[in-house]
């Protein structure tokens, strides 16, 4: 028998042709299956995580915007220009709030459409305040209502706590284990603070 019959006695050609047949197949199903969904569900998850940033972005705009507000009791033109300035921020910002929210996905509103409710009827009912103040002339702006709107304003914090005790750990970039923690600790506190907001605003949210 010659040599090159005993190699291929040896090694049959199935046991050569048969794993590259098997690693064609699966570089063929990774690349044109496996591949372009994992790439979707990667670009999904960082469009979200940004949807979820720049709703917390606007959150702070709004509280910064409305904490810097003067006090304006001499009616100082100087003053008064940063009142106005701070307050079209705020405005801009609420205004932010509801586009950045209404921008989430689906399925997370579906999940989370309660808490959303209560986090725009709040936000809607700040900017009720900010252009009711802006409405008037921003000279006649007085230490009550500015302060009215700061102490309104504070409360922001509390759906800020809100919404990020609702995010999975899906939507956020912290470590699994803190996210859950923090979840499980935060999300009936901040719900039952919200709630008393609400209702000593005479909010009421309905399904």
């Amino acid at each position: 028998m010659k040599l090159s019959e005993q190699v291929f006695e040896q090694f049959p050609i199935k046991n050569i042709v048969i794993p590259i047949i098997v690693a064609i197949l699966t570089t063929l199903i990774v690349e044109y299956f496996a591949k372009p969904w994992l790439e979707a569900r990667k670009e999904r998850l960082i469009r979200n995580r940004k949807q979820i940033d720049e709703v917390i972005f606007q959150f702070q705009k709004v509280s910064g915007s409305i904490a810097a507000l003067l006090p304006d009791e001499h009616k100082h033109p100087l003053e008064s220009r940063h009142n106005d300035v701070m307050l079209n921020n705020a405005k801009d910002g609420l205004y932010g709030i509801m586009e950045a929210l209404s921008r989430l996905p689906h399925r997370y509103i579906e999940k989370h459409e309660e808490h959303i409710g209560k986090t725009m009827l709040f936000v809607g009912y700040l900017l009720s305040q900010v252009e009711g103040a802006k409405g008037s002339d921003i000279r006649t702006l007085s230490v009550k209502n500015v302060d009215y709107i700061k102490d309104l304003a504070s409360n922001l914090e509390y759906f800020d706590v809100y919404f990020l005790a609702n995010i999975s750990s899906q939507d956020t970039q912290e470590k699994w284990y803190r996210r859950l923690f923090w979840n499980c600790s935060e999300k009936k506190k901040s719900e039952s603070k919200v709630d008393k907001i609400l209702k000593d605003h005479g909010l009421e949210y309905k399904k």
